[in-house]
C-alpha cells in the first residue's frame, strides 16, 4: 500500500479525486516498503499546526440590491472558537480592548510625585483601584452601547419581522382567498357534476318507468285483447251451445210433432201448431234478447277499449311533457352550466392578463429604473465630460492671451530692431560724412548701452518664438489628450452602460434560479465576470442592510431592506458559515452549521502500524 487517506471537512478541492472537497491524500515514507493487505494503518490523533486558524484570509459576500449598484463586505481573517464571535464579527460588533499604557486621569502629584518608602503599596492600591474603576466604567460604557446597539438591531428586526410578518399574513390571506375560491368553485363544479348525474339519473329512471308504463300498457292491451279473445270464445261457444240446445230442442219438437201427427186429432193438430208458434215466439225473442247482449257486449267493449285508448293516449301525452320538461331542465342546467363556465374562464382570462399586465408593469418599472441608472451615470459622465472641456476653454483662454502676449512683445522687439536699424545706418551715414573729424567724437555718436541691448533683445525675441511653439505644440498635445479623455470616457460610460444592463439582466435570472444545475453554474461565472467590471462599493460590515443571528446553533440572516435582490457569499465563506449555495435570495437559517475546522492546509497525524 502506497497511500492513505483522511477525510477532514473542508472546502479545498482535490485534483486526484474530483468527486469530493474532503479528501487529503498522503503519501506513506517509500521505505517502509508497505504491500498491500499485510500491513493496518490507523490514524490515533490530528495535530493542527501551532499557526493555524480556521479563517486564514479574509472572507468577502456582496449584497446585490434591485436598482442600485452592489456593495462588497469583507469578512475577517481570525480562529474563529464559537457561533458568537462569528455572528459578532459579521454584525460589525468589536470587542473592546484595553490600551497599554499609564492612567491619563489619575492626578499628576499622584503620578510624578516621588514615591517614600513607607507609601508604595498604598498609591499601588490607589492606583489599581482607579484602574480597576475605569476598567469597570468602560466595560459598563462598552457594555451600555452593545445593549443600546443590540436594542436599536432589536427593533429594526422587530420592524423588519413585522413588515415581514405582515407580509406573510397577506400572502397566507391571499393563498387562503385562493384555496378559498378553488374549493367554492371545486364545490360549485361538483354540485354541478352531482346535478348533472341526478338529473341524468331522474331522466334515465323517467324514461325506465315510461318504457315500464309502456311495456304494462302492452301487457294491459295484451290481456284485454285475451280477454275479449275469450269472451268471443265464450260467445261463440255459448252460441254454439244454444245453437246445440236449439237443434236438440228442434229435434224434440220435430219429434213430438211426429208423434203428435200421428197420434194427435185435429185439436190436437191445433194446439200442437199454438205450441209450435209460441216456441217460435219464444225462440225469437231469446234471439232477439241475444242479439240485444251481443250489441250491449260489443258496446262495451268498445267502450273500453276506446276509453282505454284514451287513457294510453293521455298517458304517453303526459310521458312526452315530462321527458320534454326533463329535456328542457337538462338544457337550461347545461346552458346554465356552460354560462358559468364561460364566466370561469373570462375570469380566469381576466386573472391572467390582469397578472400579466402586473408583470409587465414590474418589467416595465425595472427597466424605468435601469433606463433611470443609465441616464444618470450619462448625466454625471456628461458632467464630468463638460468640467473638463470647460477646463480645456480656460486653459485655451489662458495659452491664447498668453500667445498674444508674446505675439505684442515680437513686434515691439521688430519695431525696436528697425529703429536701432535706421540708427544704425543714420550713423553710418554720419560717420562717413565726418571721415575727417576726430576719432572720440564718431566713438560718442554710438551708445555703448545700445550696443550691448540689441544682442540681448534680438535673443528675446528668439526665445519668445520658442515659447509660442513650444506652447502650441503643449495645447495641441493637450487637446489630443482632453480628445483622447473623452473618448476613452465615453468608451467606460458605454461599457459601463452595457456591463449594467447585463449585470441587471443576469442578476434577475440567478434571482429566478433556473432547474438546471449547469446553466445555474454557467449563469454564476458569468455573473462573476460581469461583477469585475461595474463599480462595487466596499462597506466593513453590513449592519445597515443584513442582520445576523444565532438559531439552533447555526447562522441566520435577516433581510434588513426591502430593495435587496439577493446576497452572494464567495464560496469558502459560504462553506464556512453553513450555506450549501452561495446564492441566498431572502432572510433565512444556514442548512448546516459552522465548519471550525475550516481549509486546513497543513495537519501532522499520528500513524501506528
Amino acid at each position: 500500500m502506497n497511500d492513505f487517506y483522511v477525510t477532514l471537512p473542508s472546502s479545498v478541492k482535490n485534483a486526484q479525486f474530483e468527486n469530493t472537497s474532503s479528501r487529503y491524500v498522503t503519501r506513506l515514507p517509500q521505505v517502509l516498503h508497505l504491500e498491500k493487505d499485510e500491513y493496518s494503518v490507523a490514524v490515533t490523533d490530528i495535530i493542527y499546526p501551532y499557526s493555524f486558524v480556521n479563517v486564514g484570509r479574509p472572507l468577502n459576500y456582496w449584497i446585490h440590491f434591485k436598482n442600485r449598484e452592489p456593495i462588497n463586505v469583507t469578512f475577517p481573517a481570525a480562529q474563529y472558537d464559537n457561533l458568537s464571535h462569528v455572528v459578532n464579527s459579521l454584525n460589525g460588533v468589536q470587542k473592546p480592548r484595553m490600551k497599554r499604557g499609564a492612567p491619563l486621569i489619575l492626578e499628576n502629584e499622584q503620578v510624578k510625585r516621588p514615591k517614600s518608602s513607607a507609601e508604595p503599596l498604598i498609591e499601588r492600591d490607589v492606583i489599581i483601584n482607579k484602574v480597576r474603576e475605569l476598567e469597570a466604567k468602560a466595560k459598563k460604557d462598552e457594555e451600555e452601547r452593545i445593549a443600546r446597539e443590540k436594542e436599536e438591531k432589536n427593533k429594526q428586526r422587530e420592524k423588519h419581522l413585522a413588515t415581514h410578518k405582515k407580509a406573510e399574513e397577506f400572502a397566507r390571506k391571499v393563498r387562503t382567498d385562493k384555496d378559498e375560491q378553488r374549493e367554492k368553485h371545486l364545490d360549485t363544479h361538483k354540485k354541478a357534476e352531482q346535478n348533472a348525474q341526478d338529473d341524468q339519473k331522474y331522466h334515465d329512471e323517467a324514461r325506465k318507468k315510461y318504457i315500464e308504463t309502456q311495456k304494462k300498457a302492452e301487457e294491459n292491451e295484451e290481456k284485454r285483447r285475451d280477454a275479449q279473445k275469450a269472451e268471443r270464445d265464450a260467445h261463440i261457444a255459448r252460441h254454439k251451445q244454444a245453437e246445440a240446445l236449439e237443434k236438440e230442442k228442434r229435434e224434440q219438437e220435430e219429434k213430438m210433432k211426429k208423434e203428435d201427427r200421428e197420434r194427435a186429432t185435429q185439436k190436437d193438430r191445433s194446439d200442437h201448431i199454438e205450441r209450435h208458434r209460441q216456441a217460435e215466439a219464444r225462440a225469437e225473442a231469446l234471439e232477439k234478447e241475444k242479439r240485444e247482449q251481443e250489441e250491449k257486449q260489443k258496446k262495451e267493449n268498445l267502450e273500453r277499449v276506446e276509453k282505454e285508448r284514451r287513457e294510453h293516449i293521455e298517458r304517453h301525452r303526459q310521458a312526452e311533457a315530462r321527458a320534454k320538461a326533463l329535456e328542457k331542465e337538462k338544457r337550461e342546467l347545461e346552458e346554465k352550466q356552460k354560462k358559468e363556465n364561460l364566466e370561469r374562464v373570462e375570469k380566469e382570462r381576466r386573472e391572467h392578463i390582469e397578472r400579466h399586465r402586473q408583470a409587465e408593469a414590474r418589467a416595465k418599472a425595472l427597466e424605468k429604473e435601469k433606463r433611470e441608472l443609465e441616464e444618470k451615470q450619462k448625466k454625471e459622465n456628461l458632467e464630468r465630460a463638460t468640467q473638463k472641456e470647460r477646463e480645456h476653454i480656460e486653459r485655451h483662454r489662458e495659452a491664447q492671451e498668453r500667445h498674444e502676449r508674446l505675439q505684442a512683445l515680437e513686434a515691439k522687439d521688430k519695431e525696436d530692431e528697425r529703429a536701432r536699424e535706421e540708427d544704425k545706418a543714420k550713423a553710418r551715414e554720419e560717420a562717413k560724412s565726418k571721415k575727417d573729424t576726430k576719432a572720440e567724437k564718431s566713438k560718442v555718436t554710438i551708445d555703448p548701452k545700445q550696443i550691448v541691448n540689441i544682442p540681448g533683445k534680438v535673443y528675446a525675441s528668439q526665445e519668445a518664438k520658442k515659447i509660442i511653439e513650444k506652447v502650441n505644440e503643449l495645447e495641441k498635445q493637450e487637446r489630443d489628450k482632453i480628445v483622447s479623455k473623452v473618448k476613452e470616457s465615453e468608451a467606460i460610460e458605454k461599457e459601463a452602460v452595457r456591463a449594467s444592463s447585463e449585470y441587471h439582466d443576469v442578476a434577475l435570472k440567478i434571482f429566478q434560479k433556473p432547474s438546471d444545475r449547469n446553466i445555474y453554474d454557467e449563469l454564476k461565472l458569468s455573473f462573476e465576470r460581469i461583477l469585475s467590471r461595474i463599480k462595487v462599493s466596499h462597506f466593513e460590515n453590513s449592519s445597515e442592510h443584513l442582520q445576523f443571528e444565532e438559531k439552533d446553533g447555526r447562522v441566520s440572516i435577516d433581510f434588513l431592506d426591502s430593495n435587496i435582490l439577493f446576497v452572494e457569499f464567495e464560496k469558502s465563506c459560504a462553506y464556512f458559515l453553513g450555506f450549501h449555495d452561495t446564492i441566498v435570495r431572502e432572510s433565512s437559517l444556514a442548512p448546516s452549521n459552522i465548519d471550525y475546522f475550516g481549509n486546513v492546509s497543513t495537519i501532522y497525524l499520528i500513524v501506528i502500524l
